[in-house]
């Protein structure tokens, strides 16, 4: 009996240790299963990181060429349009100043005709620096000598002497030079009036603003410039 119960505790004691070395050898099984998971978990973050940093960097990529390419199209989109709206602005300059020509030659001519006293003559009453400038007169060398007939029929004559006033040199000399044709013109004038208008004050105002007005046409006829702002009488002697 004693031996029985000796066989049955070495077995116990076998059965111990050997039950010890299976669940150690269970362990160390389930330790090595282990070890590739956390291995393969760490692998998959690695892949996860790369595959966001790689997409991150495409579309950052992607993002600037975008950018770039519309700033080119842009600007070459652009050009014309300024081109277009720098032309405008040149037609428009030049329109304004064709308009402003004709006004601007006029004011260098003094306007289109003049008064008996010259209120539209072509030079100005003032220099460039705003001082007035100073009349200038010219005396015709000879009086004006001519035949006209009374109501009566009868012969008479009339004798006028003349002067012309201007404000810039230029007219005066112009005067001077057409001097022939002045002449011949003022004689036509003087010998076709009529007694009744020479012997009154308001006829020989007439004859005086129709003179004016015949050496300013001679004048811008011949140079462009009715240069002369008036015409006076400084005799006048009928018989």
């Amino acid at each position: 009996m004693a031996c029985g119960l000796l066989r049955s505790v070495g077995r116990t004691v076998e059965s111990g240790r050997y039950g010890q070395t299976d669940r150690d050898a269970l362990e160390d099984s389930e330790d090595n299963a282990a070890k590739p998971e956390k291995s393969a978990s760490k692998s998959g973050m690695k892949k996860i990181l790369l595959i966001v940093i790689g997409t991150l960097a495409v579309i950052g990529v992607s993002v600037g060429g975008t950018l770039l390419v519309g700033n080119m199209f842009g600007k070459h989109d652009d050009a014309p349009g300024k081109v277009a709206k720098k032309k405008a602005a040149d037609s428009d300059a030049d329109a304004a100043n064709a308009d402003a020509s004709p006004d601007a030659a006029k004011d260098e001519q003094g306007g289109d005709g003049a008064g008996a006293d010259g209120d539209q003559a072509a030079d100005a009453d003032t220099n460039a620096d705003g001082t007035p400038r100073v009349a200038a007169y010219l005396d015709f060398d000879q009086p004006f000598v001519v035949n006209f007939q009374d109501d009566e029929g009868a012969l008479r004559y009339l004798q006028i002497t003349v002067s012309v006033m201007a404000t810039d040199p230029k007219a005066i000399e112009a005067v001077k030079h057409h001097m022939p044709l002045i002449r011949n013109n003022l004689i036509m004038l003087f010998s076709g009036q009529s007694r009744a208008t020479i012997i009154s004050r308001d006829g020989k105002e007439k004859i005086r603003t129709d003179a004016l007005a015949e050496v300013q046409k001679i004048l811008k006829e011949q140079t462009g410039n009715p240069g002369i702002k008036s015409l006076y009488f400084t005799s006048f002697v009928m018989q």
